[in-house]
């Protein structure tokens, strides 16, 4: 059996929710930058994917704290199992958060 392309892992990962592609990350299953990779291309073919897009620069640029903290803002359930992450609208909302969450930071 052959390895999947990226079409088809784009395809395959489209069934699993955001949140678990996200705690793949955590759980150290997945490595960061090969998910930001395939999230924005999911994002450019599906859309909904901006949130794990945000989660992996937060991961990336701050570390494995701090997007736990970035989890449990942005995570959401939608009755159905679903649980989407949400992203940012903007650099500037990222900046904000950012801000208002660095007085919380040294409890991470």
């Amino acid at each position: 059996m052959g390895l999947l392309n990226d079409g088809e892992l784009i395809y395959v990962a489209g069934f699993v929710s955001p949140a678990a592609l996200c705690e793949a990350v955590m759980d150290e299953y997945i490595r960061v930058d090969h998910l930001r990779k395939l999230a924005s291309e999911m994002e450019r073919a599906f859309g909904g994917y901006d949130g794990v897009v945000d989660f992996c620069g937060i991961y990336t640029d701050f570390g494995k704290d701090k997007a736990k903290l970035f989890l449990e803002d942005f995570t959401d359930n939608d009755k159905t199992g679903w649980h989407h992450v949400s992203g940012f609208d903007s650099p500037e909302d990222r900046e904000s958060w950012l801000a208002d969450r660095e007085a919380h930071w040294e409890n991470y």
